[in-house]
């Protein structure tokens, strides 16, 4: 029986790009269960409605393209070694690097 790499990697882009849908429309304030916590961010209403909006929407495209990215690897990889594992983790990473970075261009 052929066993695929990194089955579980393929979903979390999935349940990053979920969670980032309230943020990206606003629906979570600063007192919210989660977010874009930084300093700045959290100075104004503003800055961090601005922020979370970027970051949500980032999250979004991001965690969809990491999920495309995840499937492909997942679909064609090599049975054989830990590449195909650590290059979706890797994707996971660049996602949240992203959100981070779209919050902060977006602060005041």
């Amino acid at each position: 029986m052929r066993r695929r790499p990194g089955g579980g990697l393929v979903v979390v882009p999935l349940v990053l790009a979920a969670v980032s849908v309230p943020l990206a429309l606003g629906m979570i304030g600063p007192g919210g269960l989660y977010g874009f916590r930084t300093e700045a961010s959290m100075a104004s209403n503003a800055a961090w409605y601005a922020s979370n909006r970027a970051a949500g929407w980032a999250g979004i495209l991001a965690g969809l393209a990491a999920f495309g990215i995840n499937l492909t690897l997942r679909r064609r990889a090599p049975v054989e070694g830990q590449l195909p594992t650590i290059a979706m983790a890797g994707t996971i990473l660049a996602a949240a690097g992203v959100m981070m970075l779209a919050g902060w261009m977006a602060l005041p």
